[in-house]
């Protein structure tokens, strides 16, 4: 069970994965990625951690790509993070090869990537901030809550960074079945796209279906940038989560 609330969110970016086409895929040697190229590449890390996972996935954006939207790049088509390269990974039993993953250690800091594409010699470079990490959430692990509503709060970022946050929580709710057989399912609430200025409220309404116990609470900041590398058109999503478990308490048991 999950709780869409209006224009406050359904689905968080880091719980979505990168959209892909299954059908048919082109060569990219058969086509000007520059003219028909579009990549799309997510990077994400766990707060605390060095390492991110990056996924790229490449289409076409001609009229061609609407019979065969995958782009195969060629052997001597990189693309890489922090010089490593992203590697081929089969999509479906049809062997459609089209996206691109690696874990990636950040050059520098944790919050820094240097990202390439060198299509057959010719190399293109761009240099990515991340989002920071987040140093500091309350509340802490552990910590109960009720459900008179908590205020979720955390180390806001410059608002030059042009990021936005993402929460998700957790739990367990009670489902009834119309012959009135009782049991404990998943289930979630989450808020999208919200103002990274470091403070959250969390409802009475949110938590009303959630059972007393264990609920998880997912923060992502997100930052999307635009940015070809060398491609005709390209977005580029880094995000970094934080994840802290609490005790929910019924204050009037």
């Amino acid at each position: 069970m999950r709780t869409n609330h209006p224009h406050r969110a359904c689905a968080m970016l880091m719980a979505t994965t990168i959209g892909l086409s299954i059908g048919c895929s082109t060569e990219a040697i058969n086509i000007d990625l520059s003219e028909q190229g579009v990549l799309t590449l997510l990077a994400e890390r766990v707060s605390g951690s060095s390492i991110a996972t990056a996924t790229a996935h490449i289409s076409d954006s001609s009229l061609l790509g609407l019979v065969a939207p995958n782009v195969l790049l060629a052997d001597d088509q990189i693309i890489a993070i922090n010089s490593v390269p992203l590697s081929k990974s089969t999509l479906t039993s049809l062997g459609i090869e089209s996206t691109y993953t690696a874990n990636v250690e950040a050059a520098e800091s944790s919050e820094s990537y240097k990202l390439s594409f060198d299509n057959q010699g010719v190399t293109t470079t761009f240099d990515a901030d991340a989002p920071s990490d987040f140093d500091d959430v309350e509340p802490s692990i552990g910590d109960e809550v009720d459900y008179n509503g908590f205020d979720i709060e955390w180390d806001s970022a410059s608002s030059s960074d042009g990021t936005t946050i993402d929460i998700v929580i957790d739990g367990s709710a009670t489902s009834y079945s119309s012959d009135g057989v009782l049991s404990v399912v998943d289930h979630s609430v989450a808020f999208e796209n919200l103002a990274d200025d470091g403070l959250f409220s969390i409802g009475t309404t949110d938590l009303e279906y959630f059972n007393p116990g264990t609920i998880t609470v997912t923060i992502t900041r997100t930052k999307v940038v635009s940015q070809k590398l060398g491609f005709s058109t390209g977005t580029l999503t880094f995000s970094i989560t934080k994840t802290i478990t609490l005790n929910l308490v019924d204050v009037e048991a």
